[in-house]
């Protein structure tokens, strides 16, 4: 997969504070990697497994799981 389509952004994501933001940087991610023919359970499999790579206190944790939420509400829209 992609994952450096999904790394970059996962770093855009640290640097801002407003979910609408970080709404929009996950939504571009995605049509990213559905351009390139990926189905949206590998998007969200890969996903996940580079989040849990990157976590290393409760704060990310956190982080996380709220993007997580964003990916799920955009890949269900």
């Amino acid at each position: 997969m992609e994952t450096k389509i999904i790394l970059e952004d996962l770093q855009k994501l640290e640097k801002c504070s407003w979910d609408f933001e970080r709404k929009e940087i996950i939504l571009k991610a995605i049509n990213k990697l559905r351009e390139q023919n990926y189905s949206d359970f590998q998007i969200r499999t890969d996903f996940r497994r580079l989040l849990l790579k990157e976590q290393t206190n409760v704060q990310m944790i956190r982080n996380n799981e709220r993007y997580l939420e964003l990916l799920d509400q955009i890949l269900n829209s």
